[in-house]
């Protein structure tokens, strides 16, 4: 087995999809409405915009959303340590 397939958390991806076929064969109409949604043939020009713009947004959260995240947690630090934090005990 190659080396990346053993890190692949396989059980939990198991259980997710076990979870939604559950979901499924307990509301049918789910289904068939998820199928209708997904028709992109149907979606005018505004859902497409959305739809990318969501895209894109979540590509660049993806990308970049750790190192805003440190920084944050580094200004956040910063400000506790010199006593101007919002926080209510300090």
């Amino acid at each position: 087995m190659p080396r990346w397939m053993s890190s692949v958390p396989w059980l939990e991806m198991a259980l997710a999809a076990c979870v939604i076929a559950l979901v499924f064969e307990l509301f049918p109409g789910l289904g068939n409405q998820l199928i209708k949604w997904s028709d992109v043939t149907t979606w005018s020009r505004r859902t497409w915009f959305l739809a990318n713009l969501i895209f894109v947004l979540s590509l660049l959260l993806v990308r970049f959303g750790p190192e805003l995240l440190q920084i944050y947690r580094t200004a956040d630090s910063d400000a506790n340590r010199k006593g101007k934090g919002n926080h209510p005990r300090s």
